[in-house]
């Protein structure tokens, strides 16, 4: 079997497979969903009952009309909000990940992300519907992304959340390499937890040499940031960038559906590789729209 490293271990702790810390099922459910007490309904439907049973007042004689005493202010709750959950979401591998940290923050707040994954499994069911292992290990890769930097700093780690991002699930113990459009969409997602934050050197390493990897050797700022300066120190043939970063430039605005690409020339290549990322993307963002 194989080792775990320590970076595993520490995603694997992140992700909630400690059994440490205990949490209240039913009351953090309660109070997230805005539940009254039990007891107050009670009272309710006691007052209900005594004002039933109350004698009708006799129209033929005069009555005196009863003081009225000041009544205290009541504060009305704020109204209900409707959630209206798509079928499926829970069980596509497609769900987007954005969505699920939407949802899971308007009904259970940011207490969710400390949550044992058993207890947030099985408050989910009840209150909604089950959850399949992708969307498990795409919930549990968002808990570590909030609350965490370690996706920023660890290859690794990035790595996993990449994966779980795009529907696939980790292979703990072994290399699986994002592939550059499984490294941009982790990327777009991580800017949207926390724009602040900063990739380190090794997680930079790491995404270049994926790109590398698969055959793309420009990198765009608008995606990859200054990750072009890591890849290059890594690229023995980096002399084609400037004209592959020209036609890329010229592509834009330009339906790309009328042209030709060729395997045998080197931009073009590089060309069918940024389109899929560009593709990828703008599905993504119509996804975000559709809920």
């Amino acid at each position: 079997m194989t080792q775990l490293s320590n970076a595993e271990k520490s995603f694997l702790a992140a992700m909630g497979a400690s059994v440490e810390k205990l949490a209240s099922l039913q009351p953090r459910t309660m109070e997230a969903l805005g539940i009254e007490d039990p007891n107050a309904v009670d009272a309710i439907e006691e007052q209900a009952a005594q004002a039933v049973g109350q004698p009708a007042v006799d129209e033929g004689v005069p009555q005196e009309a009863p003081l009225e005493e000041p009544q205290p202010a009541v504060e009305e709750s704020p109204p209900e909000i409707e959630i209206n959950i798509p079928s499926g979401f829970f069980s596509n591998k497609d769900t987007h990940p954005i969505h699920l940290a939407t949802l899971l923050k308007s009904l259970y707040d940011d207490d969710w992300v400390e949550w044992l994954p058993e207890t947030l499994w099985e408050t989910i069911r009840k209150d909604l519907s089950p959850v399949s292992d992708v969307n498990k290990n795409k919930i549990q890769a968002i808990a570590v992304s909030l609350s965490t930097d370690a996706p920023w700093q660890d290859w690794n780690i990035f790595e996993n959340c990449g994966k779980a991002f795009s529907g696939t699930i980790p292979h703990f113990g072994a290399i699986t390499p994002l592939t550059p459009v499984e490294a941009v969409f982790t990327l777009e997602i991580l800017r949207r937890f926390h724009p602040d934050f900063n990739l380190s050197g090794e997680v930079k390493g790491y995404i270049a040499s994926c790109c590398l990897y698969y055959g793309l050797s420009f990198l765009p700022k608008e995606w990859f940031g200054d990750i072009q300066e890591v890849l290059d120190k890594q690229n023995q043939n980096k002399e084609a960038n400037k004209e592959i970063a020209v036609a890329w430039k010229k592509l834009q605005g330009v339906d790309v559906d009328s042209i030709e690409f060729s395997d045998s020339k080197v931009v073009d290549v590089q060309m069918r590789h940024l389109l899929e990322i560009k593709n990828h993307l703008l599905v993504k963002e119509e996804q975000l729209k559709e809920i």
